[in-house]
């Protein structure tokens, strides 16, 4: 609550033990609701959904997960794809997301690695 009484503009939710840690749902959820509770619903929640992205439907499970749990920016590195491949999956992912959420502002932010 510290950073949000501060000003912040975005609450990152990261697993600290690795440098690009998946939270648990639980805990983005924990975040959300505690932002909520006490008058910081307009900070938006950053987290990401991995590394690695093997298979398309389990990043898109992954991202429609953290969108559903209260993730307004969904981190996605994107490191060894070509352009187009990198590009289907970005559409990927935010179609799944705006199917299941359609009000939810989700924006996909992809890192090169």
């Amino acid at each position: 609550m510290v950073a949000a009484t501060s000003g912040t503009h975005i609450a990152d939710v990261e697993f600290p033990g690795l440098a690009l840690g998946i939270p648990y749902p639980l805990n983005i959820k924990s975040v959300r609701d505690r932002l909520d509770s006490n008058g910081f619903k307009q900070i938006p929640i950053s987290t990401n959904i991995g590394e690695k992205q093997p298979v398309l439907s389990t990043a898109c499970q992954a991202a429609l997960g953290v969108a559903i749990v209260g993730s307004d920016y969904i981190k996605c590195r994107m490191a060894g794809l070509d352009l187009e491949k990198a590009a289907y999956l970005g559409r990927s992912l935010v179609r799944t997301i705006k199917e299941w959420q359609p009000g939810k502002k989700d924006v996909p932010v992809c890192f090169p690695g």
